[in-house]
């Protein structure tokens, strides 16, 4: 089959209802959000989840069973534009034309771990953001629906216990690149690093774990942030840099000036994992397994740190009904 070299990104995604995780309202909304056939319109485009399955990915590296994932290709439905083309001559010429197109990326998101795999299949697909706000738009949608079904007495009850959902998306940081670009500055002033809401994982240095902590106990969202006009010790920082954004729970910005005296801003989407796959053609499984075994690749190489499957996300797991799995091994996907 024909392969195209594509860029994969690994993002951290965390989705909670209030104090609860992804996975605790896994049958009433996730599940649904994903296999009904919906779309979520945005200007002139509609966004929506194609050839969508879940899977079984084969033993969990950090784990004691397997690894299950929902798999698929989101789609970017809209229409291309024009008012005018150059001829032969050289000459603009007036002509408006509409052309249909459905630019497209494969996802898999890991149940175990909640990290988002991500490639392009096509130019112009649609992106990351727009990946979490139409999953955002989604589980809104059907968490509200799940609410209606209940009775007129329990709606309230389950919406306090289970707030409306709040989707963020964290790009997992290179740690080379990091580290490379704080020594683009000629003088780092000011470094801010940004608690995110987070699955059930605390598995940062001690400094990081205790603010996570805090912010969690105090229910709001934790900033720490270390400023010198005269211009920060970078070794020190690129460490510091590397505990807080290796698991995706943090951002990072970084602020200062270059070589030149001119302003240099540096954030999480300067320094993304990316690294190359091959993207195969009309064939889901195959790319997915390419992107799984990249993944498997950087946490083997400690380029990135993910969570072990802790025994509470193993439980429901657990309840997954398995005659909704699909197995996919390499030899299968040929």
């Amino acid at each position: 089959m024909a392969t195209l070299e594509k860029n994969l990104e690994i993002a951290n995604l965390v989705c909670k209802f209030g104090d609860h995780n992804l996975l605790d309202l896994y049958k009433e909304v996730v599940e649904p959000s994903f296999f009904k056939n919906k779309s979520r319109k945005a200007g002139k485009s509609n966004f929506y989840f194609d050839e969508v399955s879940l899977v079984n990915l084969g033993d969990d590296l950090l784990g004691k069973k397997d690894t299950l994932a929902i798999v698929g290709r989101f789609v970017k439905q809209t229409k291309l534009e024009r008012e005018q083309y150059r001829d032969s001559s050289g000459k603009l010429v007036k002509d408006k034309q509409n052309l249909d197109s459905a630019p497209s990326a494969i996802f898999a998101l890991i149940l175990n771990n909640h990290r988002l795999l991500y490639a392009a299949e096509t130019k112009y697909a649609p992106t990351p953001e727009n990946f979490r706000s139409t999953l955002s738009y989604f589980f809104r949608n059907e968490q509200i629906n799940y609410k209606d079904s209940l009775p007129k007495e329990e709606r309230n009850p389950f919406l306090k216990e289970f707030p409306i959902v709040e989707i963020t998306l964290t790009p997992l940081t290179n740690q080379k690149t990091l580290n490379e670009n704080i020594y683009l500055f000629n003088k780092l002033k000011k470094v801010t690093f940004i608690l995110n809401d987070r699955n059930s994982e605390i598995d940062g240095e001690d400094m990081f774990r205790q603010m996570q902590e805090t912010s969690d106990e105090a229910g709001g969202q934790g900033k720490f942030e270390i400023t010198n006009n005269e211009g920060l010790n970078q070794k020190v920082i690129a460490q510091e840099a590397n505990k807080a954004t290796i698991q995706g729970n943090q951002n990072i910005i970084l602020l200062g000036t270059d070589k030149s005296g001119k302003r240099l801003k540096i954030d999480n989407e300067d320094v993304k994992i990316q690294t190359t796959i091959e993207v195969v053609q009309n064939n889901i499984f195959s790319t997915v397994l390419h992107m799984f075994s990249a993944f498997t690749k950087l946490i083997q190489s400690n380029e990135i740190k993910v969570k072990q499957t802790d025994a509470e996300t193993q439980k429901i797991l657990n309840t997954i009904d398995t005659n909704k799995v699909t197995t996919i091994l390499e030899n299968e996907t040929d």
